[in-house]
């Protein structure tokens, strides 16, 4: 997985293995409940400020729609 800034790209997970609805559900819980959080406060916490965040969802189709299709699913 890969996040893309202004200042560059940025990678928060390398998963080995079939690309699988499965795999992906399982390896990263963890960082769509961050992110999911995230989304919900519109803004981080970082060093006692918190800074407003707007969320855009990027990437090429196929990935878009498996992460709609867990959000929706799973939370």
């Amino acid at each position: 997985m890969v996040f893309y800034w202004e200042t560059g790209n940025y990678t928060i997970a390398v998963i080995k293995g079939n690309e699988s609805y499965d795999l992906i559900k399982t390896s990263c819980s963890n960082i769509f409940k961050d992110v999911n959080q995230i989304v919900k406060d519109s803004a981080v916490d970082i060093d006692g400020k918190k800074i407003p965040l707007e969320m855009h969802l990027g990437g090429d189709y196929k990935v878009k729609t498996l992460f709609i299709y867990i959000y929706i699913y799973i939370y």
